[in-house]
């Protein structure tokens, strides 16, 4: 948390005295932050001592520490590396640590918090190993240290800073949010299905022209942009969408989000061998809840596929399901026996956001997933 403090005020000072050294620095930290030392749900700082990153690619899933805190300063500095230098790369980062990272600290009734957000748990070993004393397992009231509840709560409310930005009379919009708001005598109201559905309908009003920058997600596939209803072809400048508007405008935007498996740089030792889902800004994960005990006996078969169920949790969300294989239960306890003698059987996984795990009682959860 504290470095990303410090990086958003280094980029403030880069960007107020024009200081070239300082944002090549910024540049070579966002490179090795975001790269190498990132979680997928955006997550940073992956070691409770010090409350500090370690060593690049080190990013164990059950111990890690990401501080929501942590997350929020992440979403800060990449607001200002916009600033610096409009790019969707920046915009990607800030998205997937606000929908992820930074939501699942807070509780789907808003009085429960994560100050650590780990990507793996499993209750029965966390409550008597010391190497996840900073790991909750369910989130609590508060904290002794509670940097993270008002952060998470002064975070959604000023949600409306992370929207846009201005060059001139050029205004970038790096985030589909529905939002009504003015900038300067530019006038913006936008409604949008995100993060279900990759659309949003924009009006616009000013006293005289001004381009609309709209990012191009990195998950996008098949943009297409109508203004007036006409289909319109913009030029794409670092990964955003740039329209000359007027007042009265009204632009379209559409694109798909498929489900994405991922893998993770062998470095990674601790996801070798493993895959995780996103769609587009949000990060999936697997619970006890809808899928039983023994999460990492699943082994995804991503040849299979991978199922969009639209569902009523959550007042309606959309799941993720997909298939593979798990080891029969035959009774056997034997602690170890020789490899293949166990069944393995087809199975389903149903999967949520991440952001929403744990608000249906306590019990193993995991993003990252054995893979065949």
């Amino acid at each position: 948390m504290r470095a990303m403090y410090f990086f958003t005020g280094m980029a403030d000072v880069a960007a107020a005295t024009g200081n070239e050294e300082l944002k090549k620095t910024l540049g070579r930290l966002w490179e090795n932050v975001t790269k190498k030392r990132m979680y997928v749900t955006g997550g940073i700082g992956s070691q409770g001592d010090g409350e500090r990153f370690t060593i690049d690619y080190d990013l164990p899933n059950d111990t890690c520490y990401t501080e929501t805190c942590a997350a929020i300063g992440l979403a800060m500095w990449s607001l200002r590396m916009l600033a610096l230098d409009p790019r969707a790369e920046y915009a990607d980062i800030m998205e997937r640590a606000l929908y992820n990272n930074v939501l699942s600290g807070i509780s789907e009734d808003g009085e429960h918090y994560f100050y650590v957000n780990p990507l793996m748990v499993k209750p029965d070993a966390a409550h008597f190993r010391r190497d996840h004393e900073d790991v909750e397992t369910s989130r609590v009231k508060w904290f002794p240290c509670a940097c993270c509840p008002p952060n998470v709560i002064r975070t959604l409310t000023g949600l409306g800073q992370y929207i846009y930005t201005q060059r001139d009379r050029r205004v970038y919009q790096h985030l589909y949010i529905g939002n009504e708001t003015e900038i300067g005598d530019i006038r913006i109201s936008c409604s949008t299905g995100m993060p279900w559905e990759g659309s949003a309908s924009i009006r616009v009003s000013g006293e005289k022209p001004f381009e609309l920058a709209l990012r191009v997600p990195g998950y996008a596939k098949n943009l297409y942009l109508r203004v007036n209803g006409v289909p319109a072809s913009p030029a794409i400048e670092n990964g955003y969408a740039i329209l000359p508007l007027k007042d009265g405008d009204a632009v379209e935007v559409r694109f798909e989000m498929p489900p994405q498996v991922l893998a993770a740089n062998p470095r990674v030792t601790e996801d070798c061998g493993k895959a995780c889902l996103v769609r587009g800004p949000l990060v999936y994960c697997a619970e006890e809840a809808d899928n039983g005990p023994l999460l990492q006996d699943f082994r995804l078969d991503p040849s299979l596929g991978v199922e969009i169920q639209p569902s009523d949790l959550f007042g309606g969300i959309d799941l993720l399901r997909v298939r593979g294989t798990r080891t029969a239960d035959t009774g056997d306890e034997r602690l170890y026996l020789p490899y293949g003698e166990t069944e393995r059987k087809p199975a389903e996984m149903t999967l949520v956001p991440y952001f929403l795990w744990n608000n249906r009682g306590e019990g193993e959860m995991t993003v990252w997933m054995q893979a065949r």
